[in-house]
């Protein structure tokens, strides 16, 4: 799996998560959101697969630890420990607009389950 489609899939399950959340249909409290919060660690692996593969880096049990438990945390220090002095700032702010548009996602799939929700009303 490339990179981009790791980083699209992330973006599409932040999007059923903010619909199926502000559409009041689906339990965001049961096993759906426990697979779409485990879907969210695939596609972050999966990218991290993909750039071990483009960069040649391995990663520690400790770096994959670091991602499951604080991957907000754990993929900064891994982007600026494994690009080179001119590259980190890059690698930084596409980490950035990655959160920004899975955030955007989440949004957009909010107002999407939100105006379902409007328009069918749950029995």
């Amino acid at each position: 799996m490339s990179k981009r489609a790791a980083l699209v899939l992330l973006c599409l399950n932040c999007f059923v998560y903010g619909a199926g959340a502000a559409s009041g249909r689906v339990e965001t409290d049961g096993w759906l959101e426990l697979i779409l919060v485990v879907l969210v660690l695939v596609w972050v692996f999966a990218w991290l697969a993909a750039d071990r593969r483009e960069h040649g880096h391995r990663r520690s049990i400790w770096m994959n630890l670091g991602t499951v438990f604080f991957t907000l945390v754990a993929i900064p220090v891994y982007l600026t420990t494994t690009r080179p002095r001119g590259q980190r700032l890059r690698a930084l702010r596409g980490y950035a607009l990655a959160l920004l548009g899975a955030l955007g996602a989440t949004f957009l799939g909010g107002m999407a389950g939100g105006l379902l929700s409007l328009r069918a009303p749950v029995s």
